[in-house]
C-alpha cells in the first residue's frame, strides 16, 4: 500500500511543479514599447557622450527609459527591460554628460568618479520635475531633436 503513495504523491508533485513553471515569466512580459531616436546637439552641434533619460510625466505611468548619443549626437532610448524604446506617453526629457576637468570626454574604460568628472550640462536641463524638454511618443514612435545651451566650461 505504501508502494502506491509514493508514485501518486510524485506525480501530483510533478504536475504541480510543471504547473507552476508553465506560469513563470508569464507576468514579466515586456509591455508594447515604441521606438524613440533623436539626436542631442549643444550649442547648435551635435554632440556624442550625452545620456538622454525619457522620465514618465503626468498621467504616463510607465518606467521610461534612457540612451546615450554616439557620433553625430544620434541616440536611440532603451527600456529597462533592454529592449529598444520607451511606452508612448508624456516624458520629461533631461541630459548628463560627464566630462573631464578640461572639458574632454572620460577617458575609455574609466568611471567619472576615477577621473574626477564633473558634470557639463547646465542645471535647467537635469531637472525632471521642471525640464527644459519634453516629448509625447505616440505609438508608433518618433524622431526628437533637443538643443541643450551652453556646457559649463
Amino acid at each position: 500500500m505504501l508502494m502506491w503513495k509514493c508514485p501518486l504523491t510524485l506525480s501530483v508533485l510533478a504536475a504541480g511543479t510543471l504547473a507552476g513553471l508553465a506560469g513563470c515569466g508569464g507576468g514579466s512580459t515586456v509591455p508594447k514599447l515604441a521606438p524613440v531616436t533623436g539626436v542631442v546637439s549643444i550649442e547648435g552641434t551635435p554632440t556624442a557622450g550625452v545620456t538622454v533619460i525619457f522620465t514618465p510625466m503626468g498621467a504616463t505611468k510607465t518606467t521610461g527609459g534612457s540612451g546615450v548619443t554616439v557620433d553625430g549626437g544620434n541616440f536611440e532610448l532603451m527600456h529597462r527591460s533592454g529592449e529598444l524604446g520607451v511606452e508612448p506617453g508624456q516624458y520629461a526629457v533631461t541630459f548628463s554628460r560627464m566630462v573631464l576637468a578640461d572639458g574632454s570626454p572620460l577617458p575609455a574604460g574609466k568611471s567619472p568618479i576615477e577621473v574626477d568628472a564633473k558634470e557639463s550640462i547646465p542645471p535647467r536641463y537635469q531637472d525632471p520635475s521642471d525640464p527644459a524638454h519634453t516629448a509625447t511618443v505616440a505609438p508608433e514612435g518618433g524622431f526628437f531633436e533637443f538643443g541643450i545651451g551652453a556646457p559649463k566650461k
